[in-house]
């Protein structure tokens, strides 16, 4: 596993549940494969559905998709951030499909790849704020009102009333989808006050010069 990889999964301890993420990442970098599927399933399962009741009809295409992420951290836990909100088994299945697609040796083209697919999943306003993100210098700190109100202040979100309360909203479904890591929350964890960008700064291999525009080619999967 790349340390690139290895970097921005030890970011990931910042979520929410992400300790116990973190601690079954440990272990995957075994020669063992019936312990990497182990493990792979476990941090999938757990950032899927947190601490709900995994349904059963869910458990052998949820096992089959945490097998063909090979068991990079990043990979399993932005996989799961797409299949949070979806509870059909077909949209699973398709996503199965997909990530089988993604015929490649080299982690980060991977990882890549994968990052392109859950872009392709968003609807259109979040694209353009998480692309905003590119206007930040790398792997800063990113005060989450001095970005909202960017946001807002670009026309971003279509919403004539409570701009604010949308912008938080879409932030947070960034977070959910493991696109953005939280760096700090307010005192009673309701409120996020900074963050840190995941996706946008992690462009295929031979890309981190590439513009705005030039990332969505890349990360659009045809």
């Amino acid at each position: 596993m790349s340390s690139r990889l290895l970097g921005y999964f030890q970011n990931l301890k910042t979520l929410e549940d992400s300790k116990n993420m973190a601690e079954d990442a440990k272990s995957f970098a075994t020669d063992d494969p019936d312990e990497q599927r182990l493990h792979s399933w476990s941090l999938f399962k757990s950032a899927v559905f947190s601490s709900e009741v995994l349904p059963y009809e869910f458990e052998a295409v949820g096992k089959q998709i945490a097998d063909e992420c090979h068991g990079l951290p990043l990979t399993i836990v932005v996989v799961a951030g797409l299949l949070k909100s979806k509870r059909a088994t077909e949209d699973w299945e398709s996503v199965v499909k997909d990530v089988k697609s993604f015929v490649t040796n080299d982690p980060d083209e991977r990882c890549s790849r994968v990052l392109g697919l859950s872009y392709n999943h968003l609807y259109s306003d979040l694209k353009i704020c998480l692309l905003h993100f590119g206007i930040f210098p790398e792997d800063s700190e990113i005060p989450v009102k001095k970005l909202l109100r960017s946001w807002m202040a670009k026309g971003f979100l279509k919403l004539e009333n409570d701009l604010e309360g949308e912008a938080e909203k879409c932030l947070q479904e960034l977070v959910d989808r493991c696109l953005v890591l939280v760096c700090k929350k307010s005192r009673d964890g309701t409120k996020i006050r900074s963050c840190h960008d995941g996706a946008y700064h992690n462009p295929p291999v031979g890309k981190s010069n590439c513009s705005p525009e030039q990332l969505v080619t890349d990360y659009s999967i045809t």
